[in-house]
């Protein structure tokens, strides 16, 4: 249970993603400051998890692909490149058991993943497909995150990180699945 919030600032500018640090054991038993972030080759790649915390942990660790080789992609199309490493990925999940078969044939990772790289943010759903988008929440909590933060603006003086933070207050406040503590990264373009 979680949200997490990714927002691309625009053309040149940096990512920034939040996470919420609850977990939930069972149907009731809340766990905090659970990592929901993960910053790779020295926080130019900085990727967040929700659903199962297996598939999470499988990409997190995996050595299938190489994170660094991501955040230095300099020609072509960085998005084609991030299909291509979710592809690579696609392996160590399914050998991690976090890949199931529907009766037609169609394969869905229990987790979904947003990455944030060289100031663009891209969703992978559990279909493995991989959208950029210019801002998008995953996990329980994700949508009213997403709508506190758009209802909220940019205006009010608040910086970045707080607006974030703010967010996700709200959304804590909405889901109990969702609370503190936060944490708030920024990938540099």
């Amino acid at each position: 249970m979680t949200a997490i919030l990714g927002f691309a600032t625009g053309f040149g500018g940096p990512v920034w993603l939040a996470a919420d640090g609850r977990s939930v054991s069972g149907e009731c038993e809340p766990l905090v400051d659970e990592r929901k972030l993960v910053a790779f080759a020295g926080g130019r790649v900085v990727v967040g998890g929700a659903g199962d915390r297996r598939a999470f942990d499988i990409l997190c660790s995996s050595r299938a692909f190489e994170w660094d080789d991501l955040a230095a992609t300099m020609d072509g199309d960085l998005g084609a490149r991030v299909r291509r490493a979710v592809a690579e990925l696609r392996t160590d999940l399914k050998a991690g058991g976090t890949v199931k078969s529907t009766d037609g044939g169609e394969e869905h990772c229990s987790g979904r993943f947003l990455i944030g790289v060289r100031g663009q943010l891209f969703v992978v759903g559990t279909d493995f497909g991989v959208l950029g988008v210019p801002r998008a929440a995953i996990g329980c909590g994700g949508q009213a995150a997403l709508a506190a933060f758009l209802a909220l603006g940019r205006g009010g003086g608040l910086s970045l990180d707080k607006h974030l933070r703010q967010a996700l207050d709200i959304a804590a406040d909405l889901d109990v699945h969702v609370g503190p503590p936060y944490t708030v990264l920024e990938v540099p373009a």
